[in-house]
């Protein structure tokens, strides 16, 4: 979904897990955007899609409210957020990657992928992650 109106406005992305619980999906801009810009345009997709799908999608970051549905924490866009970033490893006692993958790699579900699967990734395929920063 988030895909989807991503590539209406010519957005190429690339989903990461976070090597936590969920998925960052990271859009490549061309820099001319601002971070309060950034922000409500995340929030207008949030939005569109909570309103589209109110028995699957969330805006709203309350547990009582998202029991069974996806949030989808557009706030996360703020220049004063943090994320992890690709190929952060979260420390566990297995660690897991927030590993860039691909659209169709996700079609068999969400998977956090550990360190060395990680690196076995990248040995038989191209990062997902470089065609975004190779964008002029």
């Amino acid at each position: 979904m988030v895909r989807g109106c991503l590539a209406v406005d010519g957005i190429d992305s690339v989903p990461v897990p976070s090597g936590s619980k969920g998925i960052h999906v990271y859009g490549g801009l061309d820099g001319s955007r601002d971070s309060d810009t950034v922000t409500a345009y995340g929030k207008s997709i949030a939005d569109v899609l909570a309103e589209r799908h109110p028995d699957l999608v969330v805006t709203n970051i309350r547990k009582v409210v998202r029991k069974g549905r996806i949030l989808i924490d557009w706030s996360q866009n703020r220049a004063a957020k943090t994320t992890v970033a690709p190929y952060s490893l979260r420390g566990r006692l297995r660690p897991t990657v927030a590993c860039p993958r691909t659209w169709d790699e996700l079609l068999a579900g969400l998977e956090q992928v550990e360190h060395s699967r990680a690196l076995r990734l990248l040995k038989v395929r191209p990062c997902p992650f470089a065609a975004l920063m190779s964008r002029e």
